[in-house]
């Protein structure tokens, strides 16, 4: 699972992908500006902590190392309504992961 992964599937939680690769290699820029309210803050936070649960079934070998709700992110309507939906998770996991979605 790399930084892009992860802002990939922010996108799937509502989110716009942080600046990845800078400064550092391996790593990613959340900048908040002083305009975001304390509950887009706290919706974030669960994001990123829901997305660590995430990666946590794939390394326990729940989810396929390659084809899980990270490496296929992010997900989009018409895949989503597609009747030919193929994914080892459901479309409700992949495109309304919180209740903020």
């Amino acid at each position: 699972i790399t930084p892009t992964d992860i802002g990939k599937r922010l996108q799937d939680y509502g989110h716009h992908a942080p600046t990845v690769a800078w400064p550092y290699q391996h790593g990613f820029m959340v900048e908040p500006t002083e305009s975001e309210s304390r509950s887009s803050l706290d919706d974030y936070c669960d994001a990123l902590l829901n997305i660590r649960l995430e990666i946590e079934d794939i390394v326990s070998g729940k989810f396929d190392k390659k084809d899980n709700l990270l490496k296929n992110a992010p997900h989009t309507l018409a895949e989503i309504v597609s009747p030919t939906w193929s994914r080892p998770y459901t479309p409700q996991q992949a495109a309304f992961p919180s209740s903020r979605t």
